[in-house]
Protein backbone atom coordinates (compact mmCIF):
# COMPACT_ATOMS: atom_id res chain seq x y z
CA UNK A 1 0.00 0.00 0.00
CA UNK A 2 3.16 2.40 0.48
CA UNK A 3 5.25 3.79 -2.35
CA UNK A 4 8.04 5.47 -1.06
CA UNK A 5 9.57 7.79 -3.75
CA UNK A 6 6.08 8.06 -5.90
CA UNK A 7 6.03 10.39 -8.31
CA UNK A 8 3.09 12.07 -9.54
CA UNK A 9 2.58 14.64 -12.44
CA UNK A 10 1.63 18.02 -11.30
CA UNK A 11 -0.09 20.48 -14.45
CA UNK A 12 3.11 20.68 -16.14
CA UNK A 13 5.06 17.92 -17.44
CA UNK A 14 7.63 16.90 -15.23
CA UNK A 15 7.21 14.78 -12.38
CA UNK A 16 7.51 15.57 -8.89
CA UNK A 17 8.32 13.68 -5.85
CA UNK A 18 5.13 12.89 -3.07
CA UNK A 19 5.21 14.37 -0.13
CA UNK A 20 3.47 11.31 1.57
CA UNK A 21 4.77 7.55 1.69
CA UNK A 22 1.78 6.15 0.09
CA UNK A 23 -0.12 7.10 -3.15
CA UNK A 24 -3.58 8.61 -1.74
CA UNK A 25 -5.54 6.99 -4.80
CA UNK A 26 -5.00 3.63 -2.67
CA UNK A 27 -7.22 5.53 0.29
CA UNK A 28 -10.06 5.28 -2.57
CA UNK A 29 -9.54 1.67 -3.89
CA UNK A 30 -9.61 0.10 0.23
CA UNK A 31 -9.64 -3.75 -0.31
CA UNK A 32 -10.75 -6.28 2.66
CA UNK A 33 -10.83 -9.58 2.86
CA UNK A 34 -14.24 -11.54 2.28
CA UNK A 35 -14.31 -12.28 5.96
CA UNK A 36 -14.17 -8.16 6.69
CA UNK A 37 -16.79 -7.93 4.25
CA UNK A 38 -19.09 -10.38 5.55
CA UNK A 39 -18.89 -8.66 8.86
CA UNK A 40 -19.29 -4.84 7.25
CA UNK A 41 -22.36 -6.54 5.08
CA UNK A 42 -24.13 -8.31 7.79
CA UNK A 43 -23.84 -11.93 6.42
CA UNK A 44 -22.11 -14.95 7.58
CA UNK A 45 -18.41 -15.72 5.57
CA UNK A 46 -19.98 -18.45 3.77
CA UNK A 47 -22.65 -16.05 1.81
CA UNK A 48 -19.56 -14.00 0.97
CA UNK A 49 -18.05 -17.31 -0.08
CA UNK A 50 -21.17 -18.40 -2.09
CA UNK A 51 -21.17 -14.73 -3.85
CA UNK A 52 -17.38 -15.22 -5.11
CA UNK A 53 -17.78 -18.61 -6.40
CA UNK A 54 -21.16 -17.52 -8.45
CA UNK A 55 -19.57 -14.58 -9.58
CA UNK A 56 -21.88 -12.36 -7.67
CA UNK A 57 -18.66 -10.83 -5.91
CA UNK A 58 -15.11 -10.19 -7.74
CA UNK A 59 -12.33 -11.50 -6.08
CA UNK A 60 -9.28 -9.52 -6.71
CA UNK A 61 -5.83 -11.33 -7.11
CA UNK A 62 -4.50 -9.81 -3.87
CA UNK A 63 -7.61 -12.27 -2.45
CA UNK A 64 -9.64 -9.05 -1.13
CA UNK A 65 -12.72 -7.49 -2.67
CA UNK A 66 -13.42 -3.61 -2.94
CA UNK A 67 -16.50 -3.14 -0.60
CA UNK A 68 -17.99 -0.78 -2.59
CA UNK A 69 -17.51 -2.39 -5.60
CA UNK A 70 -18.60 -5.73 -4.37
CA UNK A 71 -21.82 -3.99 -2.52
CA UNK A 72 -23.03 -2.55 -6.12
CA UNK A 73 -21.93 -6.02 -7.88
CA UNK A 74 -24.87 -7.89 -5.19
CA UNK A 75 -27.32 -5.47 -5.53
CA UNK A 76 -27.27 -5.88 -9.60
CA UNK A 77 -26.59 -9.52 -9.53
CA UNK A 78 -28.72 -10.67 -6.62
CA UNK A 79 -32.68 -11.15 -6.73
CA UNK A 80 -33.86 -8.45 -4.37
CA UNK A 81 -36.55 -10.96 -3.21
CA UNK A 82 -34.13 -13.10 -1.80
CA UNK A 83 -31.30 -10.85 -0.50
CA UNK A 84 -31.16 -11.23 3.14
CA UNK A 85 -28.19 -8.76 4.08
CA UNK A 86 -29.25 -6.04 5.99
CA UNK A 87 -27.49 -3.50 4.78
CA UNK A 88 -28.90 -4.22 1.43
CA UNK A 89 -32.23 -3.86 2.18
CA UNK A 90 -32.61 -0.55 2.24
CA UNK A 91 -30.99 -0.15 -1.08
CA UNK A 92 -33.57 -3.19 -2.43
CA UNK A 93 -36.79 -2.56 -0.07
CA UNK A 94 -38.29 -0.58 -2.63
CA UNK A 95 -37.04 -2.69 -5.56
CA UNK A 96 -40.39 -5.22 -5.59
CA UNK A 97 -42.93 -2.20 -5.62
CA UNK A 98 -40.70 -0.55 -8.10
CA UNK A 99 -41.07 -3.53 -10.18
CA UNK A 100 -45.08 -3.99 -9.38
CA UNK A 101 -45.27 -0.33 -10.78
CA UNK A 102 -43.47 -1.11 -13.65
CA UNK A 103 -45.51 -4.00 -14.61
CA UNK A 104 -48.60 -1.97 -13.94
CA UNK A 105 -47.72 1.12 -15.79
CA UNK A 106 -46.77 -1.29 -18.73
CA UNK A 107 -50.22 -2.76 -18.66
CA UNK A 108 -51.66 0.73 -18.70
CA UNK A 109 -49.75 1.91 -21.51
CA UNK A 110 -50.47 -1.77 -23.37
CA UNK A 111 -54.56 -0.96 -22.63
CA UNK A 112 -53.87 2.62 -23.78
CA UNK A 113 -52.13 1.43 -27.00
CA UNK A 114 -54.85 -0.77 -27.72
CA UNK A 115 -57.83 1.52 -26.76
CA UNK A 116 -56.15 4.26 -29.12
CA UNK A 117 -55.80 1.45 -31.90
CA UNK A 118 -59.83 0.63 -31.67
CA UNK A 119 -60.80 4.05 -32.14
CA UNK A 120 -58.39 4.69 -35.36
CA UNK A 121 -60.29 1.22 -36.77
CA UNK A 122 -63.29 2.75 -35.28
CA UNK A 123 -62.74 6.53 -36.86
CA UNK A 124 -61.59 4.59 -40.36
CA UNK A 125 -64.37 2.64 -40.70
CA UNK A 126 -66.56 6.07 -40.21
CA UNK A 127 -64.92 7.46 -42.50
CA UNK A 128 -64.90 4.12 -44.89
CA UNK A 129 -68.72 4.11 -44.39
CA UNK A 130 -69.12 7.91 -45.50
CA UNK A 131 -67.53 7.23 -48.53
CA UNK A 132 -69.48 4.38 -49.67
CA UNK A 133 -72.46 6.70 -48.51
CA UNK A 134 -71.31 9.54 -50.59
CA UNK A 135 -70.43 6.98 -53.84
CA UNK A 136 -73.99 5.36 -53.56
CA UNK A 137 -75.82 9.05 -53.38
CA UNK A 138 -73.43 10.42 -56.03
CA UNK A 139 -74.33 7.14 -58.33
CA UNK A 140 -78.14 7.23 -57.65
CA UNK A 141 -78.28 11.29 -58.01
CA UNK A 142 -76.09 10.96 -60.94
CA UNK A 143 -78.75 12.69 -63.13
CA UNK A 144 -78.72 15.57 -60.37
CA UNK A 145 -74.87 16.19 -60.77
CA UNK A 146 -75.07 16.60 -64.57
CA UNK A 147 -77.66 18.66 -64.05
CA UNK A 148 -75.55 20.98 -61.31
CA UNK A 149 -72.86 21.07 -63.94
CA UNK A 150 -74.47 22.88 -66.53
CA UNK A 151 -75.68 24.94 -64.75
CA UNK A 152 -72.29 26.22 -62.92
CA UNK A 153 -73.29 24.43 -59.62
CA UNK A 154 -71.42 21.35 -59.17
CA UNK A 155 -69.18 22.48 -56.44
CA UNK A 156 -72.31 23.96 -54.16
CA UNK A 157 -74.60 20.37 -55.29
CA UNK A 158 -71.50 18.28 -54.07
CA UNK A 159 -71.13 20.08 -51.06
CA UNK A 160 -74.88 19.47 -50.35
CA UNK A 161 -74.34 16.18 -51.02
CA UNK A 162 -71.29 15.65 -48.63
CA UNK A 163 -73.46 17.40 -45.67
CA UNK A 164 -76.10 15.21 -46.25
CA UNK A 165 -74.26 11.74 -47.06
CA UNK A 166 -70.98 12.58 -45.09
CA UNK A 167 -71.50 14.52 -42.48
CA UNK A 168 -75.26 13.32 -41.48
CA UNK A 169 -77.28 17.12 -42.14
CA UNK A 170 -80.29 16.84 -43.19
CA UNK A 171 -80.64 19.21 -45.93
CA UNK A 172 -82.21 21.50 -43.67
CA UNK A 173 -79.65 21.59 -41.40
CA UNK A 174 -77.00 22.12 -44.13
CA UNK A 175 -79.18 24.93 -45.68
CA UNK A 176 -79.53 26.45 -42.20
CA UNK A 177 -75.59 26.38 -40.91
CA UNK A 178 -75.38 27.49 -44.40
CA UNK A 179 -77.35 31.14 -43.96
CA UNK A 180 -75.66 31.28 -40.15
CA UNK A 181 -71.83 31.25 -42.06
CA UNK A 182 -71.42 28.08 -40.41
CA UNK A 183 -70.51 25.74 -43.52
CA UNK A 184 -69.30 27.90 -46.91
CA UNK A 185 -72.69 28.28 -48.70
CA UNK A 186 -73.05 27.76 -52.35
CA UNK A 187 -73.84 30.43 -54.84
CA UNK A 188 -77.31 31.74 -55.40
CA UNK A 189 -78.88 30.70 -58.75
CA UNK A 190 -81.30 32.34 -60.74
Amino acid sequence: MTRAGNQTMSHGSEPRPSLLPFDPADLMAMRVLPAEFSRMVGVSKQTVSRWIHNGTVTLGPDGRVDPYKASREVIRNTDPARLRARVFKHAVSSHAELQARVVELEAMQADSARREQAIRWEERDKAAAAQFRFTVALVARFDEAVTAREAGTLDAWLDELEAVEVYGFTLEAYLADCAADVVPCPPETG
